[in-house]
């Protein structure tokens, strides 16, 4: 049956298409063309939107290809940039700080440290020497005032950050590389490892080699057993240099407020904040057998044994020498505690470092008053020979 239109026009065709046989249709033909030609349409059409998507995901992917760096060290430096926690943690897998990481932790390094093909974590034409801060870090990350296990993978059940250069033993790697903070601070620091075997800070064990410098932590609280300190467990034979750790330090023998054994260099350094421990707790380090210079400690020093404001056992093998430094805080504890530091052994030197008499409540040998220790204001007096070339930029 044909239908009409008003002027009487055929508009349509209602007879059924057979494909099997019969007599040929000249519609029926084109109806069947036209059929094939919307299949036809749709094909392409659904090729097109699959190609759309397909083009679309390969761009998208490398678009992000291209957003990834080709480089952590843009200014040629020799230091990889540090910009978030989890690259500051990747450290541990590569001590010597030249880019490569250790056997084995090549997957967890590439994920703190991704790069754009062709890329490298450290240009090829440059020799990486350690790492550096391009931003403050903070293990608040939340930013509730606490650091629970709602903070990130760095609560570690409790137990909080794992010192960088864990050694304990000597096939165990160590710090060797450098460490510069570019002014910036790590906040909020926590550790809680009273059942480690030592050697607990931001750092376990700094070897030689190994330069620290002009890096802050505020507001840590890190604890331990034996060797702690806010930076640094140990510092052997390694250089920090103006640095600084405020907040809360305690464990039981070796413990100070910025590293817990010193056999290395300290310089234009300080500690603030409360120290507490058995044996051996010093405002600013426990065991020096290295030197300290132009450093302070203005915190509370608590022990039960050798507790002293800047340092409680200055030991000359080394050659334990404390110069142009001070200490401020109080000072209490058992037997054997001093304003500056607790003891000398073996002709350990202390040079034109002070602690403070008022603060203490107590004189000695190395006493000054509040007023005394903040009159001077040039190289006169108690601080004439203050004047010191720490290599400090």
């Amino acid at each position: 049956m044909m239908l009409n239109n008003s002027k009487g026009r055929r508009i349509g065709h209602s007879r059924t298409l057979k494909l099997g046989g019969g007599a040929a249709d000249p519609l029926a033909k084109l109806t069947a063309r036209r059929g094939w030609f919307a299949l036809l349409a749709i094909g392409l059409l659904a090729a097109g939107v699959a190609g759309f998507f397909v083009s679309g995901a390969v761009a998208q992917a490398q678009e992000q290809e291209t957003a990834l760096p080709s480089t952590y060290d843009t200014d040629g430096d020799g230091l990889i940039e540090i910009g978030n926690l989890d690259q500051l943690n990747a450290v541990r897998w590569d001590l010597d700080g030249d880019g490569v990481p250790s056997d084995g932790n090549e997957e967890d390094y590439a994920a703190a440290f991704p790069v754009a093909n062709e890329g490298s974590v450290c240009p090829t034409n440059t020799t990486c020497t350690g790492y550096e801060l391009t931003t403050n870090l903070d293990f608040d990350e939340n930013d509730d005032g606490e650091i629970t296990a709602a903070d990130s993978t760095y609560w570690n059940e409790g137990s909080g950050w794992e010192p960088l250069g864990y050694r304990r033993s000597y096939n165990r790697p160590v710090f060797k590389a450098t460490f510069e903070g570019n002014g910036h601070t790590i906040d909020n620091l926590f550790i809680n490892r009273p059942e480690a075997d030592g050697l607990v800070g931001l750092f376990g064990y700094i070897g030689s080699g190994g330069l620290v410098r002009r890096i802050g932590l505020t507001g840590m609280s890190v604890s331990g057993v034996d060797f702690v300190g806010g930076l640094a467990g140990i510092n052997n034979m390694g250089t920090i240099t103006a640095s600084y750790a405020t907040g809360a330090v305690s464990g039981d023998e070796y413990v100070g407020g910025l590293v817990g054994s010193n056999g290395g260099s300290i310089r234009g350094s300080y500690a603030a904040g409360s120290v507490s421990g058995d044996h051996y707790v010093g405002g600013l380090v426990a065991w020096n057998s290295g030197s300290i210079q132009a450093s302070y400690s203005s915190g509370s020093v608590t022990g039960f044994r050798a507790a002293g404001g800047l340092v409680s056992r200055n030991y000359s093998i080394g050659p334990g020498r404390v110069r142009g430094s001070y200490a401020t805080g109080s000072v209490s504890g058992r037997t054997t505690f001093g304003g500056l530091v607790s003891l000398n052994d073996y002709d350990g030197a202390t040079l034109d470092s002070y602690f403070d008499s008022v603060a203490l409540g107590r004189v000695g040998e190395y006493g000054k008053t509040t007023s005394e220790l903040q009159t001077p204001t040039s190289y006169t007096g108690i601080s004439a020979n203050w004047n010191l070339d720490l290599g400090i930029d």
